[in-house]
Protein backbone atom coordinates (compact mmCIF):
# COMPACT_ATOMS: atom_id res chain seq x y z
CA UNK A 1 0.00 0.00 0.00
CA UNK A 2 1.42 3.35 -1.04
CA UNK A 3 1.64 6.24 1.37
CA UNK A 4 -0.93 8.98 0.98
CA UNK A 5 -0.73 12.61 2.08
CA UNK A 6 -3.82 13.74 3.97
CA UNK A 7 -5.15 17.29 3.93
CA UNK A 8 -6.27 17.78 7.54
CA UNK A 9 -7.83 21.16 6.84
CA UNK A 10 -9.99 19.77 4.06
CA UNK A 11 -11.01 16.74 6.14
CA UNK A 12 -11.94 19.02 9.07
CA UNK A 13 -14.07 21.20 6.77
CA UNK A 14 -15.88 18.12 5.46
CA UNK A 15 -16.57 16.86 8.98
CA UNK A 16 -17.82 20.28 10.13
CA UNK A 17 -20.11 20.46 7.10
CA UNK A 18 -21.55 17.00 7.84
CA UNK A 19 -22.08 17.83 11.51
CA UNK A 20 -23.70 21.17 10.62
CA UNK A 21 -26.19 19.36 8.38
CA UNK A 22 -27.00 16.88 11.15
CA UNK A 23 -27.45 19.71 13.66
CA UNK A 24 -29.87 21.50 11.31
CA UNK A 25 -31.88 18.27 11.00
CA UNK A 26 -32.02 17.87 14.77
CA UNK A 27 -33.10 21.50 15.27
CA UNK A 28 -35.80 21.06 12.63
CA UNK A 29 -37.03 18.01 14.59
CA UNK A 30 -37.22 20.07 17.80
CA UNK A 31 -34.04 18.72 19.39
CA UNK A 32 -31.47 21.20 20.71
CA UNK A 33 -28.09 19.51 20.32
CA UNK A 34 -25.27 20.32 22.69
CA UNK A 35 -21.84 19.27 23.84
CA UNK A 36 -21.04 17.75 27.22
CA UNK A 37 -17.50 17.23 28.46
CA UNK A 38 -17.02 14.86 31.37
CA UNK A 39 -13.60 14.79 33.05
CA UNK A 40 -12.80 11.91 35.36
CA UNK A 41 -9.65 11.73 37.42
CA UNK A 42 -7.18 13.87 39.25
CA UNK A 43 -7.13 17.61 38.69
CA UNK A 44 -3.33 17.62 38.43
CA UNK A 45 -3.45 16.39 34.82
CA UNK A 46 -4.22 19.57 32.86
CA UNK A 47 -3.25 18.33 29.38
CA UNK A 48 -6.78 17.81 28.00
CA UNK A 49 -8.06 21.18 29.26
CA UNK A 50 -6.92 23.17 26.20
CA UNK A 51 -8.72 20.81 23.82
CA UNK A 52 -11.84 20.94 25.98
CA UNK A 53 -11.75 24.74 26.08
CA UNK A 54 -11.63 24.83 22.28
CA UNK A 55 -14.58 22.43 22.04
CA UNK A 56 -16.58 24.42 24.57
CA UNK A 57 -16.05 27.64 22.59
CA UNK A 58 -17.30 26.01 19.40
CA UNK A 59 -20.77 25.22 20.76
CA UNK A 60 -23.48 27.46 22.19
CA UNK A 61 -25.09 24.74 24.31
CA UNK A 62 -22.28 23.25 26.38
CA UNK A 63 -21.92 21.61 29.77
CA UNK A 64 -18.72 20.78 31.59
CA UNK A 65 -18.62 18.27 34.45
CA UNK A 66 -15.60 17.39 36.52
CA UNK A 67 -15.96 14.12 38.40
CA UNK A 68 -13.98 13.19 41.45
CA UNK A 69 -13.09 9.56 42.10
CA UNK A 70 -15.83 9.11 44.70
CA UNK A 71 -18.67 10.55 42.62
CA UNK A 72 -21.29 8.11 41.38
CA UNK A 73 -22.23 7.95 37.72
CA UNK A 74 -25.79 8.94 38.62
CA UNK A 75 -24.62 12.14 40.32
CA UNK A 76 -22.21 12.97 37.52
CA UNK A 77 -24.83 12.69 34.80
CA UNK A 78 -27.54 14.59 36.69
CA UNK A 79 -26.69 17.98 35.08
CA UNK A 80 -27.17 16.41 31.63
CA UNK A 81 -30.72 15.23 32.29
Amino acid sequence: MAARILNGTKIAEEIRSEVAAEVKSLIAAGVRPGLAVVLVGHEDDQRPLYAIAVMMESSENTTSITMIWTMTQKNALRPLA
